[in-house]
């Protein structure tokens, strides 16, 4: 497979950006790139080949108004070093077709590495069912922010994190702070799931496997039970979180503890609000799984001790039907899930308009 790399010096003849992103559009053609924990940059279903070689430009921005040469890649994926001296690089690829027409996506890394964090990522450049997408750069999830470097922070604040939303309880982030370095974003508290004292109600999950004995299969379904049981009592701090990402006009993050659960909720019912089809939220919710078990180590041990250990790792693997419970639920109790977003989270159509205003292009 023949390649060449540039260097993200040299500068390209302008091209009419826009106009390819728009022939885009009624293209099934979906390119990623993904970012390794060893500094490189992975580019995957970019469909080249040695007659229809693919172009990769390298832009500062996420518009792409400047952009130069990186690579030309004549297969599906492609690997580099992560540009030097920059925190957010995007890129824009481009492919001929066999009539002679061009077709460019402007993509950037779904995962930022950071040395102190796991599930940190970008929900930019999904697609909704009506042809819009997702802006990059502009939302992020992210597990827990305690064990971030300043390395870490100084990304972060070149990015423009200007708004995080915590949603552990009390106890958590008494027991580990975030003290965040070399910047001043905006700090919303919304405790999902959290008791009158101030600690987390998984505890309940826990002491039900350790106690009961129960099968794979109740704890899958107790599991299920869990996360309904967090989109009708939390509704409210949802709530109160996406409203302040609507009203947010820079770049906003939310996390929890591990970033999945409590994280994934709300990526959740943020994708559903602005139209991204139910199989590409699954997607980005089981995306966690995969960034969290590249960890040395576990952050925790596993709280659940003896023969209902494995019960327990098995339970809590995240799968599809933890966030399709989630959503038949809604439906279930409030008809549909506008009516949800409306009685429970308190967001009015003014609400959603303002979140698509923010994010969607």
């Amino acid at each position: 497979m023949k390649q060449t790399r540039f260097s993200p010096g040299r500068v390209a003849v302008a091209l009419p950006v826009a106009a390819l992103l728009l022939h885009a559009a009624s293209e099934q053609w979906t390119p990623e790139c993904d970012e390794t924990r060893t500094g490189q940059y992975t580019f995957e279903k970019l469909g080249g080949s040695s007659r229809r070689p693919v172009k990769i430009y390298f832009c500062p921005e996420a518009s792409c108004a400047k952009k130069s040469e990186f690579a030309t890649v004549t297969g599906n994926s492609y690997s580099a070093p992560r540009p030097a001296g920059e925190s957010r690089p995007y890129f824009l690829v481009e492919r001929r077709s066999d009539d002679g027409k061009t077709t460019a996506r402007i993509i950037g890394a779904r995962r930022l590495v950071l040395e102190g964090a796991y599930n940190f990522r970008d929900l930019g450049g999904l697609q909704t069912a009506d042809g819009k997408t997702v802006r990059w750069g502009q939302i992020f999830r992210s597990d827990t922010l305690t064990h971030l470097t300043p390395a870490d922070y100084q990304r972060l604040n070149a990015i423009g994190i200007s708004l995080v939303c915590d949603l552990r309880t009390r106890e958590e982030r008494q027991s580990d702070p975030t003290e965040w370095q070399g910047g001043s974003p905006v700090f919303v508290l919304a405790p999902v799931s959290e008791n009158d004292r101030g600690a987390s109600q998984n505890n309940v999950l826990v002491d039900a496997l350790q106690s009961n004995k129960m099968t794979v299969e109740e704890g899958k379904k107790f599991f299920e039970a869990f996360y309904v049981g967090m989109v009708f009592d939390s509704a409210s701090k949802f709530g109160a979180v996406l409203r302040a990402i609507g009203t947010n006009n820079r770049p906003s993050m939310f996390h929890c503890t591990g970033g999945r659960d409590r994280t994934g909720i709300t990526a959740a019912l943020l994708l559903h609000m602005l139209g991204v089809p139910n199989e590409t939220i699954v997607s980005d919710f089981l995306l966690s799984t995969q960034y969290l078990n590249e960890r040395a180590a576990p952050l925790t041990t596993t709280p659940v001790k003896g023969q209902q250990a494995s019960v327990y790792e098995e339970v809590i693997r995240l799968q599809p039907r933890y966030i399709e419970a989630v959503f038949k639920a809604i439906d279930g109790r409030f008809g549909s899930f506008d009516n949800y977003r409306r009685e429970a989270l308190h967001l009015s159509d003014v609400d959603v308009a303002a979140l698509k205003s923010r994010l969607l292009e």
